[in-house]
């Protein structure tokens, strides 16, 4: 009875069998067949909300249940860890095998235990080719002793193979003969090199000698000779050789074979009668030794040991790092050669913690430039005269001796950072200075601890013999700075507290509350299979830094931008940058007003700006300074030169080389600063105003002495402009010291590529025109298909030097070592002169905008960087922190990858190059010309797109969420009364007119950068005119423009003010036009809030001060509400998927595509930028459609919501089922699509031929143009919206071939039709039978001409493109 109920339970595998639980076998294993223990976590681990929260990481078996090892990693199973032990050791076989056995047994259970992330199977050789296995815990002390018996063995083997092929014995080796044994292989390998190098070289030393003797009589000991001498070694010729060592050796198994090694050791050293027999016999051994080892090197040596640790490597490293490829096959195929050098245990951890300390230096020079000199300096006390080129005692001693020093000084500088974490406040305007301490301290601590942690290793190595007093000296030195940080209430564990401390205050400022109101709403409970009302709640950011409950689904995380993430956090993050964005903006559109009042001053006085230019008095061409009373190009390129040459004899002196980056460092500087002081002292003068020398007489420039009073004073009014714009690149640094960013001067100009033409023009001036149009070309090409560090666009990961000017640097080593900063453009100086914008007026206005954005990064990096931290730190669904697990969160990596993106302009894609070639380049290049030939010119295209935007923007009026139909009307009253104005203005290069001016001031169309680069003051009116250049695209941008503007000028009627009269009145007429310069009308108009007037804010209804936030909000609303009506084409939006090459490649000309699936599919949760509730509208839909079959009181309400969800009885409805207010709004928005497509419908059967009608010539036009443009506009409807439109749809909606392989294969398709001569067959409306294939295709491709098909034939048009859609390939 009591085998009757005992619980087993059984599960269905794959093949429908069924079959005992693995799971609960696996539990009841481990837990020695304790039955109310593995049911327990039997329930837990098939515990449907269990897996579902844990979905991302639980792997299952063969039977489809959660695996034992992956449950074990989610909960804490209450296992006695001696009782895991004994378990495994029983599982294993523990005890004596075979080698081979031992190693493939162990290599099994690291590979497969699901206990191989707490323990490992380890072995010990033993006597007669045996080992030892057994399981033990998982410690970087095990692992290494583990590699090290496997290194033995391999390097043993290795020998012993080497000495059999030269035709050796190998039976010393395997003999009990005391010197070579498994375990101290490292003697058989020094015997060994000291043969080789008798071979070799010749002259040993004493100890070399006595190795090399008792190897060769060992190799060679089956030889006739060797016989010889043994037999000869009597005890009284042992004793009269071996003197005092002679008791030793009777000891030992063979003491014959041990006087004949001793014998021709001393025969080597020369201590040994030649002439006796002894001293013949033992020359002839010596002899023949030389000849068989001749054909060893010394790099084998050196190269059976490495290959020995590779090999022991692999096989005990794998499992550690989740690699399972740990196996013995694989270890024995690895090919790879290691020529490191034979650095001691120690050397090697004393080398690691000087790159340590050079990193924590570059790392906090990216923090402030000044910290850079200081921790170098630290770096240098502890390497200087403590690295040796080649091994030996004082080179161990001397590195045990810095490593002491490094943590002494290490341990010293914590009070300062103490000091600095205690000194943090919360100040809402103090959050940069604040957040920039707790990053230095945060550095400090982390390579601390990695710096303790390379200590740890070299210590558990067990290869490190020390003194006593040595050991005590270093173990005193670790544990004083290790009880500093990692103590209880120590730097790391308050670091941490104030980091959550100040990223919460942060975080509360950014949103402006401490949490989120949460409205009640419908969701979807997949555990119950169906819908759950959830009460309104108040989520706390608080709690938000402490755990993350809901990680962000896939749609979140690829194909959403960070302001749609599912975390508030991130959204905040998004927040933050954008306000700093905004404010970046803001200051530069008030520079380009300055630029553009200075412009035209100087236009009025009739300079020419390319006098103001300096050009070398030695060849003429542009130095890429301003002019001034010296040429101070010539001065820095005699100073390179002179520096480039002083490094050449630098490093050309011999007793450089073998030094180390710090050493060379140290040394460069005690030989270089005495003669740069001499040159300075004949070449320069000091300025006392910058602290800088500068050119003396002898650099004095006659070009500027030419310059009329009126020239000159048109470069002094440019040159006020650029020191202002260098004094923002100027910061406080943690000593209150002022000190730049950047290495400029007043006079270089802003370092940015002109146009082509500008291109030309400087070429022009050293060369013929031919040649300087062919340069022009030739260096377009490259920058078209290469990245350098002029580039911006491209992730380029700017430094804020160049590798010029480090004199050691290789450019491995450059790349490699790169930190993460704010990018700095415009300073480093072009390597190519003639590309330099001489545009004097674009290049600072290139400038402000690098500048201005530097400055509002700057202001929110430390802090974002501080939240990195405090995520790490942040559990996971109630389980482990982000730092302990191996996968991190969705969430977690977006906030990363926004940081590289958003901060550090540092994009993935960027790295992947052919050669020169980057991919990424290629692929923009394509994807422009996809859009050049598909879209350029395409008027009807054009309208397609702006009447979609307009079905868009009509629906969101409908929702009445974020603006009104009557708020619609009325910015497009605005639009359109502003619109002669705005094209009068075409090709102005600025606009003036009051639409344009708001689209620049809340950069609608995301687009300032591009138009602050584009801004030109030479290119003419008629040239920006041009319908084939810039305005190719000007179908298509008519209508962007437009599709962006509506959503902000509709919201703008919608934001309320009260003027100082005490009237109501919307945003836009709180905003009114004023001259840049009233002096100077020509300079233009800036728009500005009308002084008085007051924001009513909607939450309080009360009036205040319109400020920064609430631009930001605004601007965040609109461009969130435009990039779900019309997609995602802003860098600052870009997501995830858009940061691949793939992505790149296939979301060119399909980012609305984006916006379309959001808008409908996206899963609730809060948004930030549209301040409340969010959710895909067909997502709303089906909960109201479920919710309809909920009971006979739901079922006529929600039929209302979904066929008619208009008037207040609605709303109340859905209210009352527990749906929000947005959700009510989704529904408007799903009828606003299911509308529009019936209306669309109904304008197609209309408008369309009759079927007796075939006679294209006779239709009416304007009928066919509605047929043509409905139809298209219903099939779009279609695809986004219905079952039967995404049916039919799917084939091109799923289709992600990039429109750049697209284009590809159009260019070659039109050469296949060229070369065959393809000819129509029948033909139609816009064709003759026997006209050539290739002539018509051309003909749909050449740019407004393309559109006059379908505005000729409308309907074949429509026929031709609904059997393009029909069969889409």
């Amino acid at each position: 009875m009591g085998e009757s109920c005992v619980f087993k339970p059984a599960v269905r595998n794959k093949e429908g069998k069924e079959v005992n639980s693995r799971l609960f076998d696996d539990l009841l294993h481990f837990s020695s067949n304790d039955r109310e223990f593995a049911k327990k976590y039997y329930f837990i681990g098939t515990s449907d909300e269990f897996l579902r929260a844990n979905a991302r990481h639980v792997e299952y078996d063969e039977n489809g249940e959660i695996t034992f090892k992956s449950l074990k990693n989610l909960v804490s199973l209450d296992i006695p860890s001696e009782k895991i032990i004994n378990q495994l050791n029983k599982d294993i076989g523990s005890g004596e095998h075979e080698y081979g056995e031992a190693v493939s047994l162990m290599t099994s259970f690291n590979n497969n235990s699901p206990y191989n992330d707490e323990y490992m199977a380890t072995i010990s050789t033993v006597e007669g080719g045996k080992a030892n296995l057994q399981v033990t815990r998982k410690t970087t002390a095990n692992q290494t002793a583990l590699e090290e018996t496997l290194t033995n063995k391999g390097l043993f083997d290795r020998i012993k193979q080497a000495v059999e092929r030269l035709g050796g014995s190998i039976s010393f080796i395997d003999e009990d003969y005391s010197k070579y044994d498994t375990v101290n292989a490292r003697k058989a390998e020094s015997g060994l090199y000291n043969v080789i190098f008798l071979s070799k070289k010749g002259n040993l030393t004493a100890d070399m000698a006595e190795e090399a003797g008792h190897f060769a009589v060992g190799a060679l000991g089956n030889n006739p000779l060797v016989k010889r001498l043994e037999s000869l070694c009597t005890p009284e010729v042992q004793e009269s050789i071996l003197k005092d060592h002679y008791r030793d050796v009777q000891g030992r198994k063979n003491p014959r074979r041990e006087t004949a090694g001793y014998l021709v050791g001393q025969y080597i050293m020369n201590e040994v009668d030649q002439e006796s027999t002894l001293g013949r016999l033992a020359g002839r051994i010596v002899n023949l030794a030389k000849r068989m080892f001749y054909r060893l090197t010394l790099d084998d040596v050196s190269r059976m040991r490495e290959e020995a640790k590779a090999i022991a490597k692999n096989i005990a490293r794998g499992f550690m790092s989740g690699d399972n490829a740990g196996s013995i096959e694989n270890a024995l195929e690895n090919k790879e050669i290691l020529y490191s050098s034979v650095d001691s245990v120690q050397v090697s951890a004393f080398k690691d913690v000087i790159q340590q300390l050079d990193l924590l230096a570059s790392e906090m020079s990216a923090v402030d430039k000044t910290l850079y000199r200081k921790w170098k300096d630290i770096e240098a006390n502890t390497a200087i005269g403590r690295l040796f080129e080649n091994p030996s005692f004082f080179a161990d001693m001397a590195a045990i001796d810095g490593l002491s020093v490094a943590l002494t000084q290490l341990a010293d500088s914590v009070p300062e950072m103490i000091d600095m974490l205690d000194s943090v406040n919360y100040n809402s305007d103090e959050v940069p200075a604040n957040a920039k301490k707790l990053r230095q301290v945060k550095l400090f601590v982390q390579e601390s601890i990695a710096i303790m942690g390379i200590i740890d290793n070299m210590l558990a190595s067990g290869e490190v013999q020390l003194k006593e007093n040595v050991r005590d000296a270093l173990n005193r030195a670790y544990k004083n700075l290790s009880s500093l940080i990692k103590g209880a209430d120590r730097l790391e564990v308050n670091l941490l507290k104030k980091e959550k401390k100040l990223y919460l205050s942060f975080l509360k400022d950014i949103y402006g509350g401490e949490y989120v109101e949460r409205a009640a709403r419908v969701v979807f409970n997949f555990n119950k299979r169906g819908l759950e009302r959830v009460a309104e709640s108040r989520e706390y950011l608080s709690k938000a830094i402490e755990s993350l409950d809901r990680d962000d689904n896939f749609m979140n995380r690829y194909i959403a931008s960070m302001a749609n993430s599912s975390d508030i956090i991130n959204q905040l993050a998004y927040k933050a940058k954008a306000s700093a964005n905004k404010f970046a903006d803001d200051n530069t559109i008030k520079a380009w007003n300055d630029i553009r009042a200075l412009e035209q001053r100087v236009k009025k006085a009739k300079v020419d700006t390319r006098k103001l230019l300096e050009v070398s008095a030695r060849d003429g061409k542009l130095t890429g300074n301003y002019i001034s009373k010296y040429n101070w190009g010539d001065w820095e390129n005699d100073w390179y030169e002179f520096k480039n040459k002083c490094k050449e004899n630098f490093l050309s002196d011999p007793s450089i080389e073998g030094k180390t980056q710090i050493e060379r460092e140290y040394l460069w500087d005690v030989y270089f600063r005495p003669l740069a002081k001499d040159w300075h002292k004949s070449h320069s003068t000091y300025d006392q105003t910058t602290q800088r020398p500068m050119p003396n007489d002898g650099y004095r420039n006659h070009n500027y002495d030419r310059l009329t009073d009126t020239e000159k004073a048109a470069l002094d009014d440019i040159l006020e402009l650029k020191g202002s714009l260098d004094d923002l690149l100027i910061y406080q640094s943690y000593n209150g010291e002022m000190v730049e960013a950047a290495h400029t001067h007043l006079y270089r100009m802003p370092q940015f590529r002109g146009s082509t033409q500008n291109r030309i023009e400087n070429l022009k001036m050293t060369n013929p025109l031919g040649r300087a149009v062919s340069g022009a070309i030739r260096q377009n090409l490259i920058n078209t298909f290469t990245i350098t560090s002029e580039d911006r666009d491209y992730g380029s990961a700017m430094t804020h030097n160049t590798i010029d000017e480090d004199v050691f640097s290789d450019r491995l080593d450059f790349e490699k070592e790169k930190v993460k900063r704010v990018p700095l453009y415009g300073i480093n100086k072009l390597k190519d002169m003639s590309e330099l914008s001489t545009d004097i007026f674009n290049g600072l206005l290139q400038y402000a905008a690098m500048a201005n954005t530097y400055v509002a990064t700057s202001s929110v990096v430390d802090i974002l960087e501080t939240g990195v931290d405090v995520l790490a730190n942040r559990r996971v669904k109630g389980l482990k922190r982000e730092v302990e697990r191996k996968n991190k969160s969705n969430v977690f990596e977006r906030y990363c990858d926004f940081l590289d993106a958003q901060v550090y302009n540092l994009y993935a894609n960027s790295k992947l190059k052919f050669g020169q070639i980057a991919l990424t380049k290629v692929i923009g290049f394509l994807g422009s010309l996809a859009s050049k030939v598909f879209l350029g010119g395409n008027v009807a295209g054009g309208m397609v797109n702006v009447m979609t935007g307009f079905n868009e923007i009509t629906k969101e009026a409908i929702a009445g969420e974020v603006y009104t139909l009557a708020d619609l009307t009325k910015a497009n009253a605005l639009y359109f009364k502003h619109l002669p104005e705005n094209w009068l203005e075409a090709g102005m290069g600025v606009k003036n007119n009051k639409v344009s001016l708001f689209m620049k001031k809340f950069n609608v169309q995301n687009n300032l950068d591009t138009e602050v680069r584009n801004w030109s003051t030479r290119e003419s009116r008629l040239t920006r005119l041009n319908p084939f250049g810039n305005n190719l695209m000007l179908p298509y941008k008519s209508g962007d423009h437009y599709m962006q503007a509506m959503s902000y000028l509709a919201a703008a009627n919608h934001y309320k003010f009260l003027d100082t009269n005490g009237e109501t009145i919307s945003l836009w007429d709180a905003l009114e036009v004023k001259n840049i310069d009233d002096s100077n009308p020509k300079a233009g108009k800036t728009l500005e809030l009308k002084e008085g007037v007051l924001y009513i804010d909607p939450k309080t209804n009360q009036t205040r001060e319109w400020n920064l936030d609430d631009e930001v909000k605004f601007q965040n609303l609109c461009r969130e509400t435009n990039n779900r009506m019309h997609g995602i084409y802003n860098r600052m939006d870009k997501t995830a998927f858009h940061n691949t090459w793939y992505g790149q490649a296939a979301l060119a000309m399909r980012g609305y595509a984006l916006g379309l699936l959001y808008r409908r599919f996206s899963s609730n949760q809060y948004s930030v930028s549209l301040g409340r509730e969010s959710e895909g509208s067909l997502v709303t839909a089906s909960k109201v459609f479920i919710n309809m079959f909920g009971g006979t009181k739901n079922f006529i309400p929600s039929l209302r919501a979904l066929v008619c969800p208009f008037g207040d009885s609605v709303k109340n409805s859905l209210l009352e089922m527990g749906f929000s207010v947005e959700q009510y709004r989704n529904m408007r928005r799903n009828w606003a699509d299911f509308a529009f497509i019936g209306m669309l419908w109904i304008l197609k059967a209309l408008t369309a031929k009759s079927g007796d009608d075939d006679d294209d010539d006779d239709d009416d036009t304007t009928s066919g143009l509605i047929y043509y443009f409905a139809s298209r506009l219903y099939k779009e409807q279609n695809a986004y919206n219905t079952p039967w439109g995404i049916w039919d749809e799917q084939k091109s909606v799923l289709d992600w071939m990039p429109s750049g392989v697209s284009v590809v294969g159009q260019i070659l398709d039109i050469s296949r039709l060229m070369i065959t001569q393809e000819e129509y067959k029948t033909g139609s409306a816009t064709h003759e039978k026997g006209d050539k294939k290739w002539e018509y295709k051309i003909g749909s491709y050449i740019p407004y001409y393309r559109s006059t098909r379908v505005l000729e034939h409308p309907y074949e048009s429509a026929k031709s493109y609904e059997y393009g859609r029909a069969t889409y390939k």
